[in-house]
């Protein structure tokens, strides 16, 4: 198993927990196999938190075959908001067996993510028409997570103060806050979002480009571009003179043409939403991350 994937599941769930999922993960792969007549084609490389392996279907299609972590409440909103986009803007949900956090998806083919393309107003064409297939006006039915709830990576930074503030500069996170809460309190239209909708969760296909990986959260348009804008992490690891404000501008302002939406509202939540990045490192590995870090502070010149 791949070397990078053990030691990121350590280090989120623990050794002990940790160490007893992964010990697991071989078992539960020869069930579904056989459960859903699925041909194991080998894992992809690259995992993050899910075991996610490349299969073949008994009718000869290819598929995802993803095995996600006991109770974790995002593999659930996964399930419940690719029910609701339906194969629109998205992969399919094919099978899912919630007992044991497993479900098959449609696999792209031939997969290339968006941030292979490296043209950056051809990556906004397609990210806007990816997201106009996707969205859907908001219901009292749904049970996704809503944008309001993030407040509480907020209120983790500051119970967490003595450990946190070397992480993270405390005016900035105060900054993003007062931001974050403004928004909440004048948001426009609600609708149920992808919420992750960064460069590699989008792929080409047979289909066109799809979206994958959705985690599922109410809110209005313009919190859906946040993540992208600081997206691809390691375009801006690698280049580092990319980190300016003209080309942040630049990339708000194509978002907000593409999308015909707030270009300021888009500024601020890209904003937030950094700097939310910057508190989940903190609380998932407790570490900074310098390259995010530099481009918070960029963001917050043009909010």
């Amino acid at each position: 198993m791949d070397q990078n994937f053990v030691k990121s599941t350590l280090s989120l769930l623990g050794e002990e927990k940790g160490k007893a999922w992964l010990s697991k993960i071989p078992e539960l792969i020869k069930i579904y196999e056989k459960k859903w007549n699925l041909i194991s084609q080998g894992s992809f490389e690259n995992l993050s938190i899910n075991y996610v392996e490349k299969v073949r279907t008994a009718d000869g299609k290819d598929a995802v075959l993803k095995i996600g972590v006991p109770s974790d409440n995002e593999f659930l909103r996964e399930v419940e908001t690719l029910k609701l986009f339906n194969g629109k803007g998205s992969i399919k949900l094919l099978e899912v067996d919630i007992d044991d956090f497993a479900m098959i998806l449609e696999r792209c083919i031939p997969g290339k993510p968006l941030s292979e393309l490296n043209n950056e107003e051809e990556e906004i064409k397609i990210f806007a028409d990816v997201c106009n297939k996707l969205w859907i006006a908001a219901t009292p039915e749904m049970k996704q997570d809503k944008a309001s709830d993030e407040i509480k990576y907020f209120d983790w930074y500051f119970e967490n103060i003595e450990n946190t503030a070397n992480l993270i500069p405390i005016d900035l996170v105060q900054k993003a806050k007062e931001v974050f809460e403004d928004l909440i309190a004048s948001q426009g239209k609600l609708c149920l979002l992808h919420s992750d909708l960064h460069h590699d969760n989008i792929l080409s296909s047979e289909r066109g480009w799809l979206s994958i990986d959705p985690k599922g959260v109410i809110g209005e348009r313009e919190y859906e571009s946040a993540v992208y804008i600081h997206n691809p992490h390691s375009r801006f690891k690698e280049n580092d003179n990319l980190i300016d404000v003209d080309f942040f501008n630049r990339r708000i302002q194509l978002l907000a043409k593409y999308l015909d939406l707030d270009k300021r509202r888009i500024a601020q939540w890209a904003f937030v939403k950094q700097t939310i990045s910057l508190i989940w490192t903190a609380m998932d590995h407790k570490t900074k991350d310098e390259t995010w870090l530099k481009i918070s502070r960029v963001l917050e010149k043009l909010i």
